[in-house]
């Protein structure tokens, strides 16, 4: 699992128990540095790494979700789904959550021949409190 723009790796944390291994990328050192006080890195299955999240340092089709909270309003939208389809397994899924740009996100969908769906209900598991979430289906699922 890949959390893109994890900040402090507050959103990755919940999921740890459901993955292999989880690993965060953010381009702020400052923040994977705060990420690897909290939670630690290396000998978890939990990594944090300076990365931009147009550039996934992770190989083609090999990741079942990426999760996006928060940050995803601050991104080129189209460009990060790109890179999303490109290290996202056949069968894996996008979670964005955060500000409610639902239309936004509809919108640019179209233009990236992508559909959404309400994830409310999938991503509350992984949560204490239900999100306000979307969640990407690849093309064909």
């Amino acid at each position: 699992m890949v959390d893109a723009g994890c900040g402090r790796g507050e959103s990755s944390k919940p999921f740890l128990r459901y993955f292999r291994s989880l690993v965060g990328y953010d381009n702020s050192e400052f923040q994977i540095d705060k990420a690897k006080k909290l939670w630690g890195d290396g000998d978890t299955k939990m990594t944090f790494h300076v990365a931009d999240e147009y550039n996934i340092p992770t190989p083609d089709k090999s990741v079942d979700l990426v999760i996006c909270h928060d940050v995803v309003h601050y991104m080129d939208f189209e460009i990060f789904m790109k890179e999303c389809k490109r290290v996202l397994k056949s069968s894996g899924l996008i979670a964005l959550s955060g500000a409610d740009n639902t239309q936004l996100w509809d919108k640019k969908a179209e233009d990236c021949d992508i559909s959404f769906v309400s994830a409310m209900n999938v991503l509350e598991k992984y949560y204490l409190s239900p999100l306000t979430s979307t969640i990407q289906l690849p093309n064909g699922h």
